[in-house]
């Protein structure tokens, strides 16, 4: 079975291989101590026997070995180069194989130009490679690089650097009129736009089937049960696949689009997906379809109080502190579905007990009131000062007004200063944990 492509044993076949006189002299020269190191590691206890299993021709050993290099010599200097012969030794060995996690590794090291040859499309062809022998995480490797924007056959480094830029195809026609340079010319201009177009589509079209290729692999029986992999299908059907802005890449700026151009969302599909891994209790599935049918701003996910209910408890019933509040609060707020105070109270206090400081806030404003529980102002300010101690601005805000004005009788300029004052710091906080949650979801995009 041939497993690697011409190009991918071309550009590995100078780090494979050594001509003999250059094995010889190098066999004269006195390791370094940093290979002496390597070496030992290779022949200690703690993987002696994994490499013992690899050099008898077990595949998974031969990855468990390069992880292992990886893991102790990667961050050290020198240790990427002096581990890298070593590394694509066995992963090559592992590949013959056909053993799928070699194919990621492999993508990984020319991914991130740790070999010295190949790019970004050496490592989708080794991605590829891996998800079609049945290995998720070479699946999901091969997803990010093809939605990312960046990456194409077309899709070159600039000037200037750092940049990247569509390589034009010409025609012969084109070229003579581009080699004559009268780049103000009409006939220049329109070469020149020809050629573009030209580029456009061919980007347009790999995209997308690089893209419905990775779905396709996750849609394969190996990864029918594998929740990430189904989740990235649903997700897709839901949101679509954001591309290029296709007017920008003309002019030379690789900048996304401002909606779906390499997948184009079909709601309806996901609902099979979602709902068969509800019901073995995934959590992601089961928090997925709470806020979808709370919204119900999609295809087949209708706004469905008692949907919404049912996959929300479920979630909450496994202790997922953010699912309680979220009925607890939708319960007492009343929007969409009509207020429950009843209900409301019973998660707001399961979500209190488990530290969520908007549970505790709710609570605290419904004993103000009496909506559901007896009406106690002590009950509700001793919840209101924990929920701003918890880092709740609006407890804090509240406690501040409440002491300034003297709402229950007598006022407290000093502990409506001190609320003041952690409501600004807690505001401050809050805005921090916003950034850092809208960083995190840009980075898992």
């Amino acid at each position: 079975m041939k497993v690697l492509s011409a190009a991918a044993l071309l550009a590995f076949s100078a780090v494979l291989t050594t001509p003999h006189a250059a094995t010889a002299q190098n066999e004269q020269r006195a390791p370094s101590p940093l290979m002496q190191e390597i070496e030992a590691y290779l022949k200690g206890p703690d993987l002696n026997r994994r490499r013992y299993s690899a050099d008898n021709g077990d595949p998974q050993a031969m990855v468990d070995v390069s992880d292992a290099l990886e893991k102790n010599f990667s961050l050290r200097v020198g240790g990427p180069a002096a581990i890298l012969p070593i590394q694509l030794r066995y992963l090559m060995g592992a590949i013959e194989k056909g053993h799928g996690p070699a194919f990621h590794r492999l993508g990984e090291l020319v991914r991130l130009g740790r070999t010295p040859e190949g790019g970004p499309m050496d490592a989708l062809d080794f991605f590829k490679q891996g998800a079609a022998a049945g290995d998720f995480e070479s699946a999901r490797a091969y997803y990010k690089m093809a939605r990312d924007i960046r990456v194409c056959s077309l899709c070159q480094p600039g000037p200037p650097k750092g940049t990247i830029r569509l390589v034009l195809e010409h025609t012969p026609k084109e070229q003579i009129v581009i080699d004559k340079g009268k780049v103000f010319s009409n006939e220049y201009r329109a070469a020149l736009y020809d050629a573009e177009t030209r580029a456009l589509d061919k980007y347009l079209n790999e995209k997308t089937a690089m893209v419905q290729q990775a779905h396709e692999f996750f849609d394969s029986t190996a990864m029918k049960d594998n929740w990430l992999a189904q989740a990235a299908i649903a997700n897709a059907h839901i949101y679509g696949v954001k591309g290029a802005d296709l007017a920008q890449l003309r002019l030379g700026r690789f900048e996304p689009s401002e909606g779906p151009q390499f997948f184009m969302p079909a709601p309806a599909k996901a609902a099979p997906i979602l709902n068969r891994f509800a019901q073995r209790g995934e959590r992601d599935a089961l928090d997925f379809l709470s806020k979808l049918h709370l919204t119900g701003q999609f295809e087949g996910f209708p706004q469905d109080r008692d949907l919404f209910i049912q996959y929300t408890g479920q979630l909450a019933a496994t202790g997922h502190v953010e699912a309680a509040y979220r009925l607890g609060n939708v319960m007492v707020i009343g929007k969409p579905f009509g207020t429950d105070f009843d209900l409301a109270a019973q998660y707001l206090y399961q979500a209190h007990q488990a530290g969520s400081a908007g549970a505790t806030l709710d609570l605290g404003m419904m004993f103000f009131s009496g909506r559901g529980v007896d009406k106690d102002e002590v009950t509700a300010l001793r919840l209101l000062e924990e929920a701003g101690n918890r880092g709740s601005s609006k407890a804090a805000e509240i406690l501040a007004e409440y002491w300034e004005k003297g709402l229950g009788g007598m006022r407290n300029p000093a502990r409506a200063h001190l609320w003041t004052t952690k409501a600004a710091a807690n505001r401050e906080k809050e805005k921090k944990g916003a950034e850092l949650m809208a960083s995190l979801n840009q980075l898992g995009q």
